[in-house]
């Protein structure tokens, strides 16, 4: 299986980006580390704007908790609709 979002992005073109709504904190996907998410400890690089802005990794685990209530958008060129985002998201 053939990782998309295997190469580091800048903020300003994220493979997806969110805001949970439940904390009001943003998220941007920059890179996955491994073709499939639905490994325990699977890793997302991430930049976020909580208490203050900060880039560094995050369990895939816990940045698909706000995914679901979130203003959700993603890179259409990567994946063409939701399913396949999500999909890949999940590992499944």
């Amino acid at each position: 299986m053939k990782n998309p979002a295997s190469k580091t992005r800048k903020t300003d073109n994220p493979y997806a980006s969110w805001t949970d709504l439940r904390t009001g904190w943003q998220y941007k996907l920059l890179k996955s580390w491994q073709a499939d998410n639905g490994k325990q400890y699977s890793r997302w690089f991430v930049w976020v704007n909580g208490y203050g802005v900060d880039m560094g990794d995050e369990y895939v685990d816990n940045m698909l908790r706000g995914m679901p209530s979130a203003g959700l958008t993603f890179d259409t060129t990567v994946w063409p609709d939701l399913k396949s985002f999500v999909q890949w998201a999940w590992g499944k």
